[in-house]
């Protein structure tokens, strides 16, 4: 279960520092505080600890990261000068592209912003989401319909996807996970070379006739899925410990 304690954010930064061998960290980001009971927690203890860690010498800049992109938005607005950083991920892609209209804010704020997932979590890859990803059906047939033309037509999804990712202006930094050398290979790729033109036309029909459905249904995003799933463990559990 998430703890934004006090008392559990000191000893997790802790414990951060003896793992890595290091006395200090450069970056600590207090993440997906879309899982806290209230962002209140994460102005009266969340936040106050780190920044009693930063005096100490042992953090150096505070970030914050979320899904929801209101929740973030609100926790900034709520600790203005506070955070030196905000991670969004799976909100810059080929079907949600909601971290745009939150940017401006970011920069009024004078934030890194750092956008990561451009592949939404492995949906918009030719091999697919693993099976615990929160999106809705809807939302995986549609990425499977795109991942099937792109095999049929000998194309990587992925590769497209990056591609369109690491175009956003306005953001610090782009966050991409990979699990092997030849994933880094093709990222490397189409940073320097681009899309060849069978890529674009692949990606032209994607865009005008695949993802343009979710569009049409207003479901680009899996918002609420997985917070709800989690209130409701936590709920059970606490009813089960009471029996």
């Amino acid at each position: 279960m998430f703890d934004f304690s006090s008392k559990k954010t000191r000893e997790s930064v802790e414990k951060s520092l003896d793992l890595l061998g290091v006395d200090s960290i450069d970056v600590i980001q207090i993440h997906d505080i879309e899982f806290a009971p209230d962002l209140d927690i994460l102005l009266h203890e969340t936040i106050p600890t780190l920044e009693e860690l930063r005096r100490e010498g042992k953090v150096h800049h505070i970030g914050v990261t979320g899904y929801p992109l209101n929740v973030l938005n609100n926790s900034i607005l709520m600790a203005p000068g506070r955070f030196a950083t905000v991670l969004s991920y799976a909100r810059y892609t080929l079907i949600d592209q909601s971290l745009t209209d939150y940017l401006k804010t970011f920069h009024d704020n004078r934030l890194g912003v750092i956008c990561a997932a451009g592949h939404a979590m492995g949906l918009l890859t030719n091999n697919g989401p693993q099976s615990w990803h929160p999106a809705p059906d809807g939302i995986k047939s549609i990425c499977k319909e795109a991942s099937d033309y792109c095999k049929r037509n000998g194309v990587e999804l992925g590769k497209l996807a990056m591609h369109f990712f690491i175009q956003l202006d306005g953001v610090t930094t782009f966050l991409v996970g990979m699990q092997s050398a030849q994933l880094l290979n093709m990222n490397l790729d189409v940073y320097y070379n681009g899309l060849t033109g069978k890529e674009n036309g692949v990606l032209e029909h994607l865009r005008e006739t695949v993802f343009s459905k979710l569009e049409e249904n207003e479901t680009t995003n899996w918002e609420d899925i997985e917070l709800d799933k989690y209130w409701m463990n936590f709920w059970d559990k606490k009813k089960k410990s009471k029996q």
